[in-house]
């Protein structure tokens, strides 16, 4: 019997006069007070019941759009940017599809808060719609922290904050949902050797930058699960005798960051390499955000260790290529002139010395050629060449990256649009307007901000840099959730490559980190160049 119920019969009951209703009119009046609480308390289960049914249609209706979107992706995949507009017509309606999907998922997630909300008003403190909204509503939370959509995550976290509180104290979904306000998140970490001291750095915005600011230690590795507050860290692993490691970690509500590859199973340790090649930094294995939205949904992927050059190859390091190449070679892979061109042909970009080797000085249109400049005008294969010539003259493996290595290194693992954060700002980098009315290449070291967690410089402006992808409109280069290396000599990747990254004649909004270019491997443009990076095979 009810307790409500039971209360009221036992009173009616009472031996004593004084503890019974003074009359029938009072005993009925209370029996009907209690039979509107129950039909209400019906109505309201009823109305929570729909709100959590409309839940599960929205989650249903998501999920249709995503295989739909991703139909429509491995429809566009094997088609070039130059097909015939009628073969994009059948990707174009499975997208439209999933435009309709997404809008009528929203219908269903505003008929469940308002089914909810009827709950609520016929019984206010109903736990059961306190919790159906609190769980929407930290749903909601996840979904505009992952698109970083702040506006969006401030009113889910207000919301469920309302929610959250309004449970009893013994609800069982109460203190999951308290800890997720709070954002506790954990790492857990695994170096090799052990005992490195693991120093916090938080990533904090400062006027429009992102900037690592000193936050204590988290003690010496391993690491088991160790408490660690929702965001975006670098934790910098000290251990006597080795250079530091830079190892960026990001963290959502709830999250743990564990270590464990693709696949499962125990963490994989951070090796801590005893030297780094000179003018290069090190990329620890892990896990980073990588994509491009639409087209590429952010997404999380594992890359291996890697040595990166800090800064793209620079005019003195590809002229010391040069210099060592017979003179039938060195013209071979000689960047030329005009601007843009494909192919053989044209007047070489560096002058010549009286005995025919190419020099730094004046180039065909007069402007001055610098060593501290990045190498450009250099197309594909004459990259690729550079890379085989260095792994010969210093016995390392040195090549060019592969596009997705490229974007963990150039980015961290937050997926961040630019090296200092969301934001375009005209300057940063070497863009269209950073260099006064002309714009014009610059030294390579002349832009500080410019630098990625792992201290890898010019990737947003400078020049864009060639990968060894072959072009391919959607992922390249993965498996499963594992990024592929690229092999020391690629093959021929047919007559389209991928670039990545800003240049300096580009605006401030193009110089973002997310986007890809798909350039002629015989291209030659002075925002062009490359970087190269070296395989790392820890004992």
């Amino acid at each position: 019997m009810d307790d409500e119920l039971w209360t009221l019969c036992a009173a009616a009951l009472a031996r004593e006069p004084d503890a019974r209703p003074p009359d029938a009119a009072a005993f009925a009046d209370e029996l009907a007070a209690w039979l509107e609480g129950v039909r209400s308390r019906a109505r309201a289960l009823h109305a929570g019941a729909q709100a959590d049914t409309e839940l599960g249609r929205a989650a249903a209706l998501r999920a249709e759009a995503a295989a739909l979107r991703a139909e429509a992706t491995a429809l566009a995949a094997p088609l070039p940017p130059w097909a015939p507009e009628a073969e994009h017509h059948a990707a174009w309606r499975i997208e439209d599809r999933a435009a309709a999907v997404d809008v009528a998922s929203a219908l269903a997630e505003l008929a469940a808060e308002r089914a909810a909300g009827a709950a609520l008003a016929a019984v206010p403190g109903l736990p059961e719609a306190h919790a159906t909204l609190a769980d929407h509503h930290a749903d909601a939370v996840r979904a505009a922290e992952a698109r970083a959509d702040t506006v969006a995550a401030a009113r889910s976290l207000a919301l469920l904050e309302v929610h959250a509180a309004a449970l009893p104290a013994a609800h069982p979904a109460r203190a999951g949902h308290l800890a997720f306000l709070r954002g506790d998140a954990a790492v857990t970490l695994v170096t090799e050797p052990p005992g490195a001291e693991v120093l916090l750095e938080r990533y904090v915005l400062r006027d429009r930058l992102l900037v690592a600011e000193p936050a204590g230690s988290l003690g010496t590795t391993p690491l088991r699960a160790a408490p660690l507050p929702a965001g975006s860290w670098r934790l910098r692993l000290r251990l006597d005798g080795r250079p530091d490691v830079l190892y960026p970690v990001q963290v959502g509500r709830g999250e743990h960051w564990d270590g464990v590859p693709p696949g499962g199973g125990a963490p994989e340790p951070v090796w801590l390499p005893p030297e780094v090649p000179d003018g290069a930094v090190y990329v620890p294995a892990g896990p980073f955000r990588a994509g491009e939205p639409p087209s590429r949904p952010m997404r999380r992927l594992w890359c291996h260790a890697l040595f990166v050059r800090v800064f793209p190859v620079t005019m003195a390091e590809h002229l010391a290529f040069l210099g060592a190449l017979s003179p039938e070679e060195a013209e071979r892979w000689a960047p030329r002139v005009p601007f843009g061109r494909h192919g053989d042909g044209g007047a070489f970009l560096y002058p010549r010395d009286p005995d025919g080797r190419f020099v730094l000085g004046l180039e065909p249109d007069g402007d001055i050629l610098r060593g501290d400049f990045p190498a450009f005008n250099v197309d594909w294969h004459g990259a690729v060449a550079h890379a085989a010539w260095l792994r010969r003259a210093t016995g390392r493996p040195w090549r060019l990256p592969a596009e997705l290595e490229w974007e963990k290194a150039a980015t961290g693992v937050d997926g961040r649009t630019y090296p200092w954060g969301e934001q375009p700002a005209a300057g940063r980098c070497n863009d269209r307007d950073a260099t006064g009315a002309r714009p014009r290449p610059s030294p390579v070291d002349a832009f500080p901000h410019d630098v990625s967690p792992y201290g890898v410089r010019g990737c947003a402006g400078t020049v864009r840099d060639w990968t060894a992808d072959p072009w391919t409109p959607v992922w390249a280069g993965v498996d499963g959730d594992r990024v592929l290396p690229a092999p020391l000599d690629p093959p021929m990747p047919g007559e389209h490559a991928v670039g990545r990254g800003g240049a300096w004649p580009l605006a401030a909004n193009r110089c973002d980190l997310r986007g890809r270019v798909d350039d002629r491997t015989d291209y030659r443009h002075p925002g062009v160049g490359y970087r190269l990076v070296c395989d790392v095979r820890p004992p």
